[in-house]
């Protein structure tokens, strides 16, 4: 590969951090119109107040006026109309200057875009593939898989309760050590890129911590109690000093370090929704929460390092999946829904709004887990829904296509992408296979 030809990282980080900038000037730019419409609508206010007081105030004048005044009076309303055309002729006048403004700055920016566009224009898209170049059978059903750091380490959760971690390189897998510490299904697993351990749902409603000794050998370090009902979702802020922890038992757990333990620093109660999603956003200072009643949660943390709900959004489906595309967008899949929700902040009061829906394949039939994943170094978001998997490319403009879709017989599978994108792992219930595919272009 030319890599001359090809942006890297670094180049994709720069763009990202422009575009960010750019969407802030954007905001900025709203934020000031809205200043300016809101005082003018204000001025509005005043000016319509005082002309219907001015008006009541003549006629209450009228009824008490003495006949050899009425004449001096009707010739200074005369007058008056002809000053009110004179002002009105001048508001228009200015209103035509702010009209042909705002087309003017409409124009510029259209031409600003399209110069913006024009290296793109020529260009198609590029198609890609993620390619089945393994396929391991399995004995026994898997719900959860995470990686490492550099994706050295893959480790699954199982069905019987058992924890596999394999050794994991270019599609290749080795098994070196079975952990037989659960009892009831591991469905949640998020695999540390800081240290060597990664956490995982124990018996329903604990979370169990690994830990790598100096030989490689994988142990319990400490168990986190604290649930009361089965545990949906886990994961960790970026430095990894958090644990987020969602429930059947209406809440989700905040756990940070004291004394060297995990501790459960906050609860916050969820109204009557059992958490089913969790996701945490590029800043790591909002999560957004899947509950049972319909609604998506909107949680922030405040300068106390509470988290508090600051939203709550009532959707008309049960949804499964979410994930954030960056601080200002969000997805959501609706159960059985052939539409992708897209939630954007409103750059006044920063709540979330539905703003577009994307086409997508599903079936009738869902399943919990196999959460969304946006891969940001590829612009593609991971979408199960149903029986098929959606992968989605996200441009630099927050537009959204769905560029490839992979089928399966039944709803019965789950799955992960490496950090990078390279690899999907799939475990297909129907034919007791992990599968392994490779992105191609």
């Amino acid at each position: 590969m030319n890599n001359t030809k090809i942006c890297d990282d670094a180049d994709y980080q720069e763009i990202l951090d422009l575009q960010s900038r750019q969407s802030d000037m954007a905001g900025l730019i709203i934020n000031t119109l809205n200043n300016h419409i809101e005082e003018i609508n204000k001025k509005y206010q005043q000016f319509q107040q005082e002309l219907e007081s001015k008006c009541k105030f003549r006629q209450e004048i009228l009824r008490q006026m003495e006949k050899n005044d009425v004449f001096k009076f009707r010739q200074s309303i005369i007058n008056f109309q002809e000053e009110q055309q004179s002002i009105l002729r001048k508001m228009e006048q200015k209103c035509k200057i702010l009209v042909e403004a705002l087309d003017s700055s409409i124009a510029d920016f259209q031409q600003l875009f399209n110069t913006n566009m024009a290296c793109f224009q020529n260009k198609s898209p590029k198609t890609f593939k993620y390619e089945l170049i393994n396929s391991i059978k399995n004995d026994q059903d898997a719900y959860a898989f995470s990686f490492s750091k550099q994706s050295q380490i893959m480790v699954g959760g199982y069905n019987s309760g058992v924890i596999k971690l394999f050794e994991f390189n270019k599609g290749q897998i080795n098994l070196i050590q079975e952990l037989r510490h659960n009892k009831t299904p591991v469905c949640c697993l998020f695999f540390m890129k800081k240290s060597q351990q990664f956490l995982a749902r124990g018996d329903s409603h604990t979370i169990r911590l690994y830990q790598a000794d100096d030989k490689s050998i994988w142990d319990i370090k400490q168990k986190l109690e604290g649930h009361t009902n089965f545990i949906n979702c886990l994961l960790m802020n970026s430095e990894e000093d958090l644990i987020i922890s969602g429930s059947n038992d209406k809440s989700i757990k905040f756990w940070m370090i004291q004394d060297g333990l995990w501790q459960c620093s906050q609860t916050v109660s969820c109204q009557s929704n059992q958490i089913i999603s969790i996701t945490l956003n590029d800043s790591c200072n909002q999560l957004l929460a899947s509950g049972s009643e319909n609604q998506i949660l909107i949680i922030e943390q405040f300068h106390d390092f509470q988290w508090k709900i600051v939203q709550i959004i009532s959707v008309t489906t049960l949804g499964y999946r979410l994930c954030y595309i960056n601080d200002y967008m969000f997805v959501y899949q609706g159960k059985s829904k052939k539409k992708l929700d897209v939630y954007q902040a409103d750059c006044i009061n920063n709540d979330f709004k539905l703003t577009k829906q994307v086409d997508v394949n599903g079936s009738m039939n869902c399943t919990y887990y196999f959460p969304q994943q946006f891969i940001k170094s590829k612009s593609i978001l991971v979408n199960k829904n149903g029986r098929f998997i959606n992968f989605i490319k996200v441009n630099s403009y927050g537009e959204l296509r769905n560029e490839l879709v992979l089928e399966f017989e039944h709803e019965f599978i789950f799955g992960t992408m490496t950090d990078d994108g390279e690899y999907l792992i799939i475990y297909d219930e129907k034919s007791k296979a992990i599968q392994i595919r490779k992105y191609q272009e």
